[in-house]
């Protein structure tokens, strides 16, 4: 009776259905599904034909079919444990493993009444190697095959475990000047760069090591058990050795180098985010000192970030507050000593640290980008006190300093163009400085730029002229007003004559005239009248004042003048 009560619960009532069972028996036999009934030892008891076809009845035993046996074992205790386990494994083909979906379900044999195993498995090789194709694109670059930002996030995470016994090493660095090759070349260049750079760093790294792209051109480097600092220099100058051939790339030899930033992880380290901070400090350290080099972190290296952290939020406060005041250095005539114009000269008013010098933080906003903000209100502020003069019967100009971010900003124009539609504009009085580096780049686009400035009533000057990298051959295609040959000429007055004479002629011949700046004796100004400089500009006159003393500087260099011209 026992049996009997066995057999009826394992075939789930089909006796007592004869249709329902001979429905699932063909189901069974047709079904691509391998299953079958085996001992607890393995030994088959019965298979369908999908089981059959499958090659379990090729083996004595479930357990030659597993491609690692012991696996036989752990399902087998999993199931007792709770009644059913279901794994993807490899299975044994006729000539090499492949994945199967199989499931262990303890059941009795219906025949019996012993303890037995009721097995299905479905082969997914296919399904799983796609499945594994597609774990391994998600953690690579699809540009340069490198592990991502994704997958290294993953992989940092379980390096930095507090019982961690083994310092590494950290490496941050990208590629300089890349964005100037995409800009040349094309970002097909700039891939192929990006490819040939992976690949070459690939090869000098030891197994144990990992690279990865951040995005863009940055790249960090993982360096397993190093510790040493002058082993890491090695390894870094190793690394950046790979770039020293130029990239191929379309008949042209591109040149490329590394800007590398550097730090050592101690064991048991528990902050990613403060090693991969400390090597973007020496990345940056690196690119100031001139790049294509490697510097590892110094403590003091992190004090000095800090210090720019902070000057850069007390600026990014400053430029909501307002906190910039301007003031003006006068610029005089050459050949009668009367103040013609003045430059406008922006300070930070700091709440804590007084008049803070440009030199401290222009530096700052135009790496950071806030030098379009900075350059926005200076330019606001210049006209407007350029307008206070002429109301108060100041008649002079104003020149006021444009950066080349600032000049592209689109706000730019369109700031001139309202000041221009302003009631009582003083067209030609206000000035606007630009370095030689504005002029690199589509010169059809600076030309139309410049062009419509001028339209506008402004004038153009060129700013510290003769120490960038002027085309000469595009200078007469520009509307400029003035050349101001740049205060290192002066300095090495006479031996920089012939520089001088050279710059006072072109300007000449283009229609400009010529200030010389940083004129601090009278020697200087003579030798400059005699080649023929137009106004002087520097400490021989005055140094930059604020704009409520100026008037006053104003008058006591021309009342010098007049004193000096009766006296002859």
């Amino acid at each position: 009776m026992r049996n009997s009560t066995a057999k009826n619960a394992n075939l789930g009532g089909l006796e007592r259905d004869p249709e329902a069972g001979a429905r699932a028996a063909f189901l069974l036999t047709q079904a691509d599904v391998a299953v079958g009934l085996f001992t607890m030892d393995g030994r088959p008891l019965h298979l369908n034909m999908a089981a059959r076809d499958a090659g379990f009845a090729a083996v004595p035993s479930l357990r030659d079919k597993f491609a690692e046996a012991e696996l036989f074992d752990d399902l087998l205790i999993e199931a007792n444990q709770r009644g059913s386990v279901r794994r993807i494994v490899r299975l044994m083909n006729a000539r090499s493993p492949s994945w199967h979906d199989i499931t262990f379900k303890l059941c009795r044999d219906p025949e019996t009444d012993e303890d037995a195993i009721l097995v299905s498995s479905l082969n997914v090789d296919a399904l799983k190697k796609a499945h594994d194709q597609a774990e391994l694109l998600a953690d690579r670059d699809q540009l340069t095959g490198c592990y991502n930002r994704a997958f290294f996030t993953r992989r940092i995470d379980e390096v930095f475990q507090p019982e961690a016994t083994s310092e590494f090493a950290m490496v941050y660095f990208d590629l300089d000047r890349f964005k100037y090759i995409n800009d040349t070349f094309g970002h097909e260049a700039g891939d192929a760069i990006l490819c040939a750079a992976s690949q070459r760093i690939r090869r000098v790294l030891p197994g144990t090591d990992m690279l990865a792209r951040m995005g863009g051109d940055e790249f960090v480097i993982t360096l397993m058990d190093v510790s040493d600092r002058e082993e890491l220099t090695r390894i870094c100058e190793r690394v950046r050795a790979t770039m020293a051939e130029p990239v191929e790339y379309e008949k042209s030899q591109l040149n490329v180098s590394f800007s590398m930033g550097a730090t050592t992880v101690p064991a048991g380290a528990k902050d990613p985010d403060k090693y991969l901070r400390q090597a973007d400090i020496a990345l940056y350290v690196s690119k100031q000192a001139g790049r294509d080099r490697c510097t590892i972190y110094t403590e003091e290296m992190g004090y000095a970030a800090n210090e720019r952290s902070r000057l850069e939020n007390d600026l990014r406060k400053a430029l909501k507050r307002d906190e910039f005041v301007l003031y003006f250095q006068p610029r005089v005539d050459a050949r009668t000593g009367q103040v013609v114009s003045a430059e406008a000269l922006v300070r930070w008013q700091h709440p804590a640290r007084g008049i803070v010098q440009p030199g401290s933080f222009i530096p700052l906003c135009e790496e950071t980008g806030m030098i379009a903000d900075l350059g926005h209100i200076v330019l606001k502020k210049g006209f407007d006190q350029l307008c206070n003069w002429q109301h108060g019967g100041l008649d002079i100009g104003i020149s006021i300093n444009v950066s080349p971010r600032q000049f592209m900003d689109e706000r730019f124009l369109k700031t001139l163009d309202d000041l221009s539609r302003s009631v009582g504009f003083p067209e030609g009085m206000l000035e606007l400085e630009i370095t030689e580096r504005v002029l690199i780049g589509d010169h059809d686009v600076i030309s139309s730029r410049l062009r419509r400035i001028s339209e506008l009533g402004f004038q153009i000057a060129i700013d510290d002229f003769g120490t960038g990298y002027s085309n000469l051959t595009h200078i007469s295609r520009f509307p400029l007003d003035c050349l101001k040959i740049d205060r290192s000429f002066v300095s090495a007055l006479p031996t920089s004559g012939p520089i001088v004479r050279l710059i006072r002629t072109l300007s000449e011949k283009i229609g400009a005239r010529t200030v010389a700046e940083g004129v601090e004796e009278e020697g200087q100004a003579q030798l400059l009248r005699d080649i023929g400089c137009e106004q002087f500009q520097g400490f021989h006159y005055s140094k930059p004042v604020p704009a409520k003393q100026f008037p006053s500087v104003a008058a006591d260099i021309n009342r010098r003048v007049s004193v000096l011209s009766v006296a002859r």
